[in-house]
């Protein structure tokens, strides 16, 4: 089941969100987290319905290259309404440079440990 493969949560702060990944994902998971991120577009109020993200990478495994697509097409068009990008980092060398590579063209901070990810998602 896909939707295990990720999870969406709605931050304290107004407009924040965090973002869990967890695992190897396929095109079939990418699709389920497309239509995870409309739904949770669609059921908020406001246009933007996020502007501040955390990215929980730490449960992620290294990612196939048409998923890194998938992922770079999701952040090249929220990034317009994005302040920022918080990543939390995994452990993996490998997985801590695709994410890097991934976030490159936006506003991003890195983090490695969850206390500091958590005190910027909430500031």
């Amino acid at each position: 089941m896909s939707e295990d493969k990720f999870q969406i949560i709605t931050g304290q702060r107004p407009k924040s969100v965090r973002i869990i990944f967890r695992g190897f994902w396929d095109d079939g998971t990418m699709q389920s987290y497309l239509a995870a991120l409309r739904q949770h577009t669609a059921t908020s109020a406001d246009a933007v319905p996020f502007d501040k993200v955390l990215l929980d990478m730490r449960e992620c495994t290294v990612q196939c290259q048409s998923v890194m697509e998938g992922f770079a097409k999701i952040v090249s068009k929220r990034t317009p309404h994005i302040i920022e990008y918080g990543i939390l980092l995994p452990q993996s060398p490998l997985l801590k440079l695709q994410a890097k590579r991934l976030m490159q063209q936006t506003s991003s901070q890195f983090f490695e440990e969850e206390e500091r990810a958590f005190q910027w998602l909430e500031s």
